[in-house]
């Protein structure tokens, strides 16, 4: 069933539509303001492609306004900074008879369509032909309308169980790496530049810019700590794939810096792993829940002291092991 949006939310969408094309946006509170209420994520993708739309047809738009309304600006992101409530209706109205005059052949969204998740709760994507994205806990893609065979990933975990289709292959950006796939189900996280990609079925194609491939199948993960940094392909369990989707994160054999990197998705404190312990290797579960016992977890199972200073937590070596 569609979720019911609140007048109030487009409003709302509006204005944090303009708060995150400042350099200083909070995509933190962003996801917060997500999760608080089911209308809120289609408000936001409404007016998302609304001001793509403006953007993209300004000019034109401008002549269709009566002449006393206030012209758009020529600026970039002119949505991102205008009082929403004072040009909103005729901006609206203008955009509507220009762009459903116009031939369909020539009316096409070149920005993304941001769909992110908070701390909170996860959310599943399901596109046009089947395939379906699950996102976990603050994970952000990026899509443009039209070509949802084509992901990025900003940042945190998701899995994708993508249909078959060979004149389409389905793409997921990360950067200046590639991994494109027929019909597979696999799943990729990411922390700022440092990425993983580990299949459950199917095979996948791993590439750097226009570099030769790496192909990856079942129980096979492939993970890179940079752009620059050397790829490192290893065994998984088919059944650890994504273990994020049952509550519980599945390890065997994992460096202590990939584990870092998955468990900051569900605590606010920011991770850093002393470079000392920073290949130190987990196999067990580790059970998410709220997120507030993963770092006890982790200190119960590894050599290991969680210390708590500058707002963050820093992971260095005890019994020995510095």
């Amino acid at each position: 069933m569609r979720a019911k949006v609140s007048d109030g939310a487009y409003e709302e969408a509006a204005a944090w539509h303009a708060k995150l094309a400042r350099p200083d946006a909070d995509f933190d509170a962003f996801a917060d303001w997500l999760d608080a209420d089911e209308g809120h994520q289609p408000a936001y993708d409404a007016i998302a492609l609304i001001a793509s739309d403006v953007d993209r047809y300004a000019e034109q738009i401008d002549a269709a306004l009566p002449s006393n309304d206030l012209a758009l600006d020529p600026s970039p992101r002119r949505l991102a900074w205008r009082p929403w409530a004072a040009t909103c209706a005729a901006a609206s109205a203008a955009a509507a008879a220009f762009l459903f005059t116009m031939p369909s052949t020539t009316v096409s969204r070149p920005e993304p369509v941001i769909i992110a998740t908070g701390p909170a709760k996860g959310r599943t994507v399901v596109l046009k032909d089947g395939s379906s994205i699950m996102l976990d806990r603050n994970t952000r893609i990026a899509m443009v309308e039209g070509s949802e065979r084509t992901v990025r990933l900003d940042r945190g975990a998701a899995f994708f169980d993508v249909k078959h289709d060979a004149a389409r292959p389905f793409t997921v950006n990360l950067d200046s790496y590639r991994i494109r796939d027929l019909g597979t189900r696999f799943g990729v996280e990411r922390q700022a530049r440092q990425f993983s990609v580990a299949v459950e079925s199917g095979l996948v194609d791993v590439a750097y810019q226009d570099g030769a491939p790496a192909s990856l199948g079942p129980g096979q993960r492939l993970e890179t700590a940079s752009a620059e940094a050397a790829v490192e392909i290893s065994k998984v369990g088919v059944g650890t794939v994504s273990s994020w989707r049952d509550g519980r994160l599945e390890y065997d054999n994992t460096p202590l810096r990939q584990v870092a990197a998955d468990v900051s998705r569900y605590i606010p404190e920011p991770i850093v792993v002393d470079p000392a312990v920073a290949d130190l290797r987990l196999s067990g579960v580790l059970v998410i829940g709220d997120g507030s016992h993963l770092v006890d977890q982790i200190q119960s199972l590894l050599p290991v002291m969680a210390l708590h200073r500058n707002h963050g937590i820093r992971f260095v070596g005890v019994r020995g092991t510095r």
